[in-house]
C-alpha cells in the first residue's frame, strides 16, 4: 500500500524508537544487565555486593564505608542509609564499581537485584527481531477511568498465587471486528498492556507482550479516546533475564487474531531466545 505523509512519519519514528530500545536493553541498568536477585533479613552479607544489607520497618537499609565506594544519587554512603521507600514508590540506584543495585518488592518480601554492564547476556546480545512497520496496526480504542479504586488478579512468572494489582480503568478497542475490554495495569504513569494474540509462541515470544498506552486526564466514567500503536509492543524483561517478574496476560486480554506488529524475539549471538 502507498504510505501517507503521517504513516512515513510514525514510520521514522517507529525506527527511532527501535535504536532508544536497543540502548535501552544494553545499557548498565538495562535488561540484559540484571544477573542475580538477593533476600536479606538482618545484617546481611553478599558477595557480589557491598556493605551489610538490613530488611526493617518494610524497608532496605545499607550500611558502607566511604572506602567501599557506594553511591545513592550524589551522595557517598558513609554509615546507614534507606535504599528503599516504605511507600512502594521506586528505589533509588545503588552504585558502586563494577555495577548496581536496586530494590524490588516481590510479594511481602523485599529483594535486591544486581546489574552488571558486563553480564554475558550483553555480550551475547545481537538484536530484537521485529515485524516490519505496519500502518494498520495503528488503533484507536476508549479508555474509560473507573469511579473507584480497583484492583485486577495478574498471574506473575515468578509466583505461585496471582497479585492483585492496581488498574485504573477499562481500556476497549477492535480487532478484525471484535471487540475487546481490557484492564491495563500504571507503569512510569502510562498505561501498560499485557496480551498475548496468535503469533504468541509461534514468532513471537510467549507468554506474550507489553504495549505502552498514554494515560488520558479523564474523569471517571467518561470513555476517552487513545490511541494503540502495535507496532511499539515489546518484549517483556523477563524475556531478557530470568530475574524480572513479569505478568502474564490475563484470560481478556488474548487477542483471537495474530498481531504481526512490533517485536518478536531477542536474537542473541551464541543461543537461541526461550
Amino acid at each position: 500500500m502507498t504510505e501517507t505523509i503521517s504513516d512515513q512519519d510514525a514510520r521514522r519514528y517507529w525506527q527511532d524508537w527501535r535504536a532508544g530500545r536497543r540502548r535501552s536493553l544494553t545499557g548498565p541498568q538495562g535488561n540484559l544487565a540484571l544477573v542475580d536477585t538477593y533476600w536479606p533479613e538482618t545484617d546481611s552479607v553478599f558477595d557480589e555486593l557491598p556493605g551489610t544489607w538490613t530488611v526493617r520497618a518494610d524497608r532496605v537499609w545499607l550500611t558502607a564505608t566511604a572506602a567501599d565506594e557506594v553511591r545513592v544519587g550524589d551522595e557517598v554512603v558513609d554509615g546507614e542509609i534507606p535504599v528503599s521507600h516504605a511507600d512502594g514508590t521506586a528505589s533509588p540506584w545503588v552504585q558502586f564499581p563494577g555495577g548496581s543495585a536496586t530494590v524490588v518488592r516481590r510479594g511481602d518480601q523485599l529483594g535486591i537485584r544486581r546489574f552488571d554492564p558486563k553480564a554475558p547476556a550483553v555480550a551475547d546480545f545481537e538484536d530484537v527481531e521485529a515485524f516490519d512497520f505496519a500502518p494498520e496496526w495503528q488503533l484507536t480504542g476508549t479508555f474509560t477511568r473507573f469511579a473507584e479504586a480497583t484492583t485486577v488478579d495478574y498471574e506473575k512468572m515468578l509466583e505461585d498465587s496471582p497479585t492483585p494489582t492496581n488498574v485504573p480503568g477499562e481500556l476497549r478497542f477492535t480487532v478484525a471486528g471484535q471487540e475487546y475490554t481490557t484492564t491495563p495495569m500504571l507503569s512510569g504513569g502510562l498505561l501498560l498492556l499485557v496480551f498475548a494474540d496468535e503469533t504468541t509462541g509461534v514468532s513471537t515470544y510467549r507468554p506474550g507482550r507489553f504495549l505502552r498506552v498514554a494515560l488520558p486526564d479523564s474523569a471517571p466514567g467518561e470513555p476517552v479516546s487513545v490511541r494503540l500503536d502495535f507496532n511499539r509492543a515489546y518484549l517483556p524483561p523477563c524475556a531478557f533475564s530470568a530475574h524480572f517478574n513479569c505478568p502474564l496476560p490475563p484470560a481478556g486480554h488474548r487477542i483471537a487474531v495474530a498481531v504481526e506488529a512490533g517485536e518478536k524475539q531477542a536474537r542473541l549471538r551464541t543461543s537461541q531466545p526461550s
